[in-house]
């Protein structure tokens, strides 16, 4: 039987990164031959493995700490429990993670054939000096990592120049865009769900945790701008998520008296519905790896813009694009995606680019890339 190993902070379905980690993780299972077993830094707190928990072939372990950081001793005391078991490829999707799985490996207290990493952000675009954290996992782990995945040429190539000595020690170091799972998508999407969007009005939508890198500053600064002009009188702004800058973007509301016309809705459990009644998407990121979010929108609303925050956007048909942490480029591809007649030609472009990324063809180009490893 093969067997398999998700190393994982939380089990939180809400971040790009686990959300990926889970449709490989569900994706696998489905083969009887594959036992897989799935290390949490925490305790259960979010539930979101709880249904995969439940397959005969699944094994979840939890260190049952609420705190990240005190979590990671006992997480490393779970792996080395495992150390009698040979694994053959372990999967990882965050720096702290690829580093705890590469040090043990490399120390020979976790057996794992192939280990292979997703990096979960751009780290050397991100900072200018990557936290310390970050360097002593690049330093200890990653040296023992098989395959690091990237969600796009822009990610490997800032790897490849912030790092050159570590990039050699890899042994592969590929290109794989983030998988959607369409099924999933299109089962959330169908449940009537009260999103209480009034038909009176036009939406605009954005989603994700309340963070200064999601720019949802800059998004509530260009919503004004739009909403000053009498033809978009009638739009409304709707931000679903929860963060540390709630605060921030509330006070920034009521100084531009917005309080009537954008809502900060908070954490929603199904998102696709308010997508499909939004009159139009916005990513408004200043930097990403990719949002994932993105491909969510485009499944279910014809409008979509997004900022340049991530390698690939650019490429992806029908969407309108602009530069980030620009309140004015912002606000004009708001407008000028408002202001077309019909987007209805965007929705063959947007399946095509959704079904390229369906979960079944990035298993397959995976497995090859591991396959060329052996």
């Amino acid at each position: 039987m093969r067997q398999i190993l998700l190393i994982l902070p939380t089990d939180s379905l809400k971040g790009g990164a686990e959300t990926v980690l889970h449709l490989i993780a569900k994706e696998l299972a489905t083969d009887s031959d594959t036992q897989i077993t799935v290390a949490f830094l925490t305790g259960r707190v979010y539930h979101g493995w709880d249904r995969l928990g439940e397959l005969p072939n699944v094994s979840l372990i939890f260190t049952q700490s609420q705190s990240v950081w005190r979590g990671m001793p006992k997480l490393i005391l779970n792996l080395i429990r495992l150390r009698g078991r040979k694994f053959d490829i372990c999967f990882t999707s965050h720096t702290d993670m690829t580093g705890v799985a590469g040090l043990l490996k490399r120390l020979h207290l976790l057996s794992i054939q192939t280990l292979v990493a997703r990096e979960s952000c751009s780290v050397f675009l991100r900072y200018k000096r990557p936290p310390l954290r970050f360097r002593i996992h690049h330093a200890l782990g990653y040296p023992a990592v098989n395959l690091l995945i990237c969600q796009t040429q822009t990610m490997k190539e800032q790897f490849i120049k912030g790092a050159p000595q570590l990039a050699k020690r890899i042994q592969a170091i590929e290109v794989l865009p983030n998988p959607i799972d369409l099924a999933q998508i299109s089962d959330a999407a169908q449940k009537s769900v009260q999103t209480c969007l009034s038909p009176s009005y036009r939406y605009i939508v954005a989603a994700g945790r309340l963070i200064p890198i999601k720019g949802y500053d800059l998004l509530i600064k260009a919503f004004s701008l739009l909403h000053k002009e009498s033809q978009f009188e009638d739009t409304r702004l709707v931000i679903l998520g929860e963060g540390a800058s709630r605060q921030p973007l509330e006070t920034l509301i009521q100084e531009l008296q917005l309080e009537y016309v954008v809502e900060l809705r908070g954490n929603v459990e199904n998102v696709y519905p308010y997508f499909r009644q939004a009159t139009l998407c916005v990513v408004s990121s200043l930097l990403e790896g990719f949002p994932n979010v993105l491909l969510q929108m485009m499944s279910q609303c014809d409008r979509v813009v997004s900022t340049l925050c991530a390698g690939g956007i650019d490429t992806i048909d029908g969407v309108l694009t602009c530069p980030p942490n620009q309140v004015s480029s912002l606000y004009e591809v708001m407008k000028e995606s408002l202001e077309e007649e019909s987007a209805a030609e965007n929705r063959p472009l947007f399946n095509r680019e959704l079904n390229e990324r369906s979960i079944t063809l990035f298993m397959q180009k995976m497995n090859a890339l591991i396959d060329r490893l052996k």
